[in-house]
């Protein structure tokens, strides 16, 4: 079985950055590092990532999604796993928006 390892940063810092992480494998199964947070719920299933994770994925095609919050641009890919091996993921978030500049600040509604 082949893994991922993933490094999530800040496209302007180069600072890693905490987000939610989706990863569908081959099959079109949720994958997740044994040890994470998931979300419980509906919707898409996903982690929650410290800025850095690492998971076992089948031989193929897995697509990855990670998100941080409303004024980053989610990030996708879609990468090749060998049977055997790492594959190395840098995922650079870009800010498409200076929120809290424009006096907006993050909440939850629930």
């Amino acid at each position: 079985m082949g893994r991922i390892h993933g490094v999530i940063v800040d496209a302007k810092s180069g600072a890693r950055v905490t987000a939610k992480v989706h990863i569908h494998d081959a099959q079109g199964t949720s994958i997740r590092p044994p040890d994470s947070v998931e979300k419980v719920g509906p919707g898409l299933p996903f982690f929650y990532c410290d800025g850095e994770f690492e998971v076992e994925a089948l031989r193929g095609q897995a697509d990855i999604t990670i998100e941080r919050g409303t004024e980053y641009t989610p990030f996708n890919a879609a990468v090749q796993i060998p049977k055997e091996g790492t594959v190395d993921l840098t995922a650079e978030l870009k800010r498409w928006a200076e929120l809290p500049a424009a006096g907006w600040y993050p909440g939850n509604t629930h």
